[in-house]
């Protein structure tokens, strides 16, 4: 049996979490009052402080862009 998404390999779903992480971690860093998690269909949540979802990104979209990022320190 073949998968066709990809969304459903292991490295897959650690880039996922890893992107949800990032995010999140620089929105506090931002002092926002928002926060990123990952719900149960692979997509990033963005939550106000009231737990309003502000902002829904699909996490396989995510994924395939963190890969053309370069960081520079």
């Amino acid at each position: 049996m073949r998968l066709d998404n990809a969304i459903y390999q292991p490295h897959i779903q650690h880039n996922l979490k890893a992107a949800t992480k990032f995010i999140d971690q620089s929105l506090k860093t931002q002092g926002n009052h928002l926060n990123a998690s990952l719900n149960q269909h692979n997509q990033i949540q963005i939550r106000n402080e009231d737990g309003v979802v502000v902002k829904t990104f699909q996490g396989e979209n995510v994924v395939r862009k963190m890969h053309h990022i370069d960081e520079y320190v």
